[in-house]
């Protein structure tokens, strides 16, 4: 049984099923939906856990703010729903590894400007700034 997709119902099977616009056939499972919904509960975990660290023990909590579980938790999900491919996994660890490089002059240029104790609002400008000119580069270097 087809659903028009701008009215999303359970079908019988389990699955959400609709033909689109196009005439094709789209199926959003249980389990895929589950899947979102466990990646968003984790993330919100680690917010909560770094956040809540930070009132007694602030460089702890930026270092679970950047620590690897995040990247290993990404790893994981793109392995999976990838089925393994070898060469994605090899490109994706890849601009991981170098987007490291915004990530440190993000908090760099966040240091320099809470140094100099300005605003939340310009060490967030100039941080986001340092970032996206360090990933504009990284996105030509690692092409």
């Amino acid at each position: 049984m087809q659903y028009d997709c701008t009215n999303f119902r359970e079908a019988p099977t389990g699955h959400t099923d609709c033909r689109s616009s196009h005439g094709t056939n789209c199926t959003i499972g249980i389990a895929n939906r589950m899947h979102i919904l466990i990646k968003i509960i984790i993330s919100i975990l680690i917010i909560l856990v770094a956040t809540a660290t930070a009132k007694k023990f602030p460089s702890s909590a930026g270092l679970i703010s950047v620590m690897p579980i995040t990247g290993a938790l990404v790893l994981v999900w793109v392995y999976l729903e990838n089925k393994g491919d070898s060469i994605l996994m090899q490109n994706f660890t890849k601009g991981a590894l170098w987007g490291i490089l915004p990530s440190v002059l993000f908090f760099l240029a966040a240091m320099i400007c809470f140094k100099k104790q300005f605003p939340l609002s310009i060490v967030l400008i100039a941080s986001f700034s340092a970032w996206f000119g360090a990933a504009l580069l990284h996105q030509w270097l690692v092409k």
